[in-house]
């Protein structure tokens, strides 16, 4: 506990830290001679499911990658990217949609590409597709203005860069900015990501 305190203590540096993180539940493990996951309470996996991150050019070609890991690789849950700031990601994403059907998931990425207008006035139009969520669709860091853009969007909002640690997710969650948050082990560490799902299961988001 001293030395994540310690690590604490630096800023911009969540991969270093969460490295070092890793180590000491690593190095936990050996000293009980049990591995980090069943310290953790796991048990065995019976399977879980698994997202699709769907690239390309293209309108065709994404369309094209989305068929072919549905049909070809069983996958049920599909992100798919939409950065051009236009009615192009809507028309890609509906034309998608009826090449899948409904019972597929998907989800799309901006990757903070728009504005909060574009946003509002584009993304806002996805929820005729069955959309579940939309990630990081603007480069904000102010919690207040996330909540805002939240509040005038038809579909949740999924936060990644949004989410950088467990506190982020506390004060993007009292405001009522997010729908979801993206934990990731290697930004956040063992510890920090247990203590960002705790948050997220206790506020049931």
């Amino acid at each position: 506990n001293s030395i994540l305190a310690k690590t604490l203590k630096l800023k911009f540096f969540n991969t270093e830290r969460s490295l070092i993180d890793t180590a000491l539940w690593d190095l936990k493990g050996k000293l009980m001679g049990q591995p980090v996951w069943k310290i953790l309470g796991g048990s065995k996996c019976e399977g879980m499911p698994v997202t699709w991150i769907v690239h390309g050019n293209s309108k065709a070609d994404m369309i094209k990658e989305a068929l072919r890991v549905v049909n070809e690789r069983g996958f049920r849950s599909l992100k798919v990217k939409c950065w051009r700031r236009s009615m192009e990601d809507v028309e890609m994403i509906r034309d998608m949609r009826k090449e899948l059907g409904d019972k597929i998931l998907i989800y799309v990425d901006a990757n903070g590409a728009y504005t909060e207008a574009e946003a509002r006035a584009i993304l806002s139009r996805l929820v005729d597709y069955n959309i579940a969520l939309v990630e990081d669709p603007c480069e904000l860091d102010d919690p207040a203005r996330i909540a805002r853009l939240a509040q005038a969007m038809p579909i949740p909002i999924l936060g990644d860069d949004y989410c950088r640690d467990a506190d982020d997710i506390k004060k993007l969650v009292a405001v009522g900015a997010i729908g979801a948050a993206s934990v990731k082990p290697r930004r956040n560490g063992i510890t920090g990501t247990l203590k960002a799902i705790h948050y997220c299961e206790i506020n049931r988001i």
